[in-house]
């Protein structure tokens, strides 16, 4: 009944001898049910194996390495300080009162800078480069001339050598 032409199971044989062993060292009707207990356990783990390795492989995506220019990277950096700059003015008290009087809360105003597209903060950053940064340029010339008249009169009136001979100051 039993299989004597295997050898018994030892410690110089590996595990999956000793399986194999195990399974053809006993009666037929055993192999039998052994062998039908090993299929029904081995074919739902294949079939669960191959559909996580479906899963795995269809709905993952591969990794793209690659380097960034330094002019993307500046864009991306210059917007964000635009925005931090836009968050800044608004965190003003005087353009905060101005908001009010509007109409707009500053919280509405800065949900409106996040929502911001990419362009549209490229056109504010513009407006804001092209605006004058302390009014006209006029009241700049007003200033230096008049600073230009005080020094040369201090410097007629001042001086031993005169620079125009029309000039009323000195001898």
């Amino acid at each position: 009944m039993y299989n004597e032409d295997v050898t018994p199971i030892g410690s110089n044989c590996s595990i999956d001898s000793q399986v194999i062993l195990l399974i053809f060292n006993q009666p037929k009707f055993l192999q039998k049910a052994t062998m039908k207990m090993i299929q029904k356990t081995i074919r739902p783990a294949s079939i669960f194996g191959f559909i996580l390795f479906l899963l795995i492989s269809s709905f993952g995506q591969s990794a793209r390495a690659a380097m960034i220019g330094t002019e993307a990277f500046l864009e991306a950096d210059h917007r964000q300080q635009t925005r931090d700059h836009l968050h800044a003015l608004i965190a003003r008290e005087q353009i905060r009162d101005i908001l009010v009087t509007q109409g707009i809360s500053p919280q509405e105003a800065r949900a409106r800078i996040d929502s911001l597209t990419d362009d549209e903060i490229d056109q504010i950053a513009d407006r804001i480069t092209d605006m004058p940064a302390a009014g006209d340029a006029w009241g700049f010339v007003i200033i230096a001339g008049v600073v230009f008249i005080i020094l040369f009169l201090i410097v007629e009136y001042t001086s031993d050598v005169k620079m125009f001979s029309w000039s009323p100051f000195g001898d």
